[in-house]
């Protein structure tokens, strides 16, 4: 839709007459070879529909007619601020309608206080604020008496943004490509790299694979994350963008226990052996819900070596809180079963099930342990006493080991 603001037909010009939304050319009457020149300070662009794609946008047209086409350029500016976002090139040929138009951004600096997504499309409201980086896009818009139609690309250079659900979104790289312009839609396999992300758990160097369906939703097409020695996998879902809830689900695969082991700087502490294991994640409201997640040794099994001074003292006054400790000083396991449930920003649920055996502790008989932690995850790889040492470890260990001999 196109609204002209205000026009002047300057130089030697074609009969125009300017109604609402359109300008009206008549050549008819014009001698062959005619040329001229047009200039319109401010054509104003607007998407009509109920929920529009873009926000408006100004246009200063400078050009000439010349050979029955009409050529021009101009630069392109957000009508809210005058903000300049783009430069326009037009080759329109007069009689039949017919042409191409160029639209280039440059390097488009978001920044919190300057300019933001919001700006571009209300589409992205409650999906991208606090946005900083740079996005560069192109397009190419085919014109025809039918109607508009286009394409182009964007590319980010460590572009970040906040979300509700997932915290800040930083490092992002890549080019997506638009074969919808206008509906603002992508083909399949769109991939993007983000440097950071941290959705109650840190996460670094994932590589995301997306479609974008006319500016509304999202389909993950699979997006993968280093973790541990192993990845995270989230499996194909799609939601629309700005909902404030998300539910996805999670693969992990042959995660590093040794990994998981230094997260808790113990000397004291050591673990072999790589778990998997599917779980749902929901995103809502700035939490993360994991959902009765359980990770399974594989099938090689593994070692637990605790030797900290901690288990001897804790043990001291229990003959079973003693051989248990003794076991877990070479425990090698056969089967081990890791779980959470809960919010990794807030009060989540850890559980350690394992069988195995020491076969110096009692002629290598069979040991099963059972251990749960009702704790803040954050807290719980954050704080100092934590890091620093197993002892709190061993404290859950002895304490639940009292519980089950003082049962009648």
């Amino acid at each position: 839709s196109f609204a002209l603001a205000s026009a002047d037909l300057s130089g030697e010009v074609l009969p125009a007459d300017i109604s609402t939304g359109r300008i009206e050319l008549d050549l008819t009457d014009q001698p062959a070879g005619f040329e001229g020149k047009l200039s319109i300070p401010r054509v104003l662009i607007s998407d009509t529909h109920d929920d529009p794609a873009y926000q408006p946008l100004v246009i200063n047209v400078d050009g000439k007619v010349s050979e029955g086409r009409l050529r021009f350029d101009g630069p392109i500016l957000l009508q809210r601020t005058d903000t300049e976002i783009a430069s326009l090139s037009l080759d329109l040929e007069l009689i039949s309608l017919t042409g191409t138009a160029r639209i280039d951004t440059g390097e488009l600096r978001f920044a919190p206080g300057g300019l933001q997504p919001t700006q571009l499309s209300d589409r992205l409201r409650g999906a991208f604020t606090s946005a900083a980086g740079v996005l560069e896009a192109d397009a190419l818009i085919e014109i025809d008496p039918s109607g508009l139609s286009g394409s182009g690309h964007v590319r980010a250079a460590n572009f970040g943004f906040q979300t509700a659900a997932l915290g800040r979104v930083a490092g992002i790289n890549g080019e997506v490509v638009f074969d919808q312009l206008f509906g603002l839609s992508t083909p399949s396999g769109q991939v993007v790299t983000i440097g950071s992300v941290d959705p109650g758990l840190p996460l670094s160097d994932g590589v995301l694979r997306f479609q974008l369906v006319e500016g509304r939703e999202a389909r993950l097409e699979r997006a993968t994350w280093p973790f541990a020695g192993g990845r995270l996998v989230v499996e194909p879902t799609a939601w629309t963008i700005g909902e404030e809830r998300r539910t996805m689900t999670v693969r992990a695969e042959a995660i590093d226990l040794a990994a998981l082991g230094e997260a808790l700087a113990s000397e004291d502490l050591q673990i072999q052996g790589t778990v998997s294991g599917v779980f749902p994640l929901v995103l809502e409201a700035g939490s993360a819900f994991v959902r009765n997640a359980r990770f399974l040794a594989d099938e090689t099994g593994g070692v637990v070596r605790y030797t900290g001074a901690a288990g001897e003292q804790a043990g001291g006054a229990n003959e079973n809180v003693a051989l248990a400790f003794d076991a877990l000083k070479n425990f090698q396991y056969t089967v081990l079963e890791l779980g959470a449930d809960g919010d990794l920003n807030g009060e989540i649920i850890l559980t350690v099930k394992m069988t195995g055996k020491n076969p110096e502790v009692l002629s290598g008989a069979p040991f099963a342990f059972n251990v749960s932690v009702d704790s803040r995850l954050g807290e719980l790889l954050q704080s100092s006493r934590n890091l620093s040492s197993s002892d709190w470890l061993a404290d859950v260990v002895a304490e639940q080991l009292r519980e089950r001999d003082e049962q009648p």
